[in-house]
């Protein structure tokens, strides 16, 4: 049988997400053994603790569309980050982006959020 390691950062808290998780878990039993790892996300938070603390006061975020992004948009940027290797539709780019960063601000801040 597949073996199927699923690396997640952060545990899910919210019960309606769970449950969803665990149907789908059971059902791939039949066909993988899977095994859920989850890490803590810190990365980001370090990212942008090194900006500020480097005396960066702006970051701008660009999400591409369906065809991805210019090389000149591309060439011109500091930093590049990826959700995936995956396409995801635009709209949950921006919540998955603007959750990461609000998790990273939370990490920084000490906030229980991302715990």
């Amino acid at each position: 049988m597949l073996k199927v390691d699923l690396i997640t950062v952060g545990k899910l808290k919210e019960d309606y997400l769970r449950r969803a998780c665990e149907e789908y878990q059971k059902r791939l039993g039949a066909f993988v053994k899977l095994q859920i790892i989850e890490l803590p996300s810190e990365q980001l938070a370090e990212t942008f603790l090194r900006q500020q603390t480097g005396g960066i006061s702006q970051m701008s975020f660009i999400i591409g569309g369906s065809w991805g992004l210019d090389p000149a948009v591309k060439q011109r940027s500091n930093l590049k980050l990826s959700m995936s290797r995956m396409t995801f539709p635009h709209q949950l780019a921006r919540v998955m982006l603007l959750e990461q960063i609000y998790r990273a601000c939370s990490i920084n801040n000490h906030s229980k959020y991302h715990k």
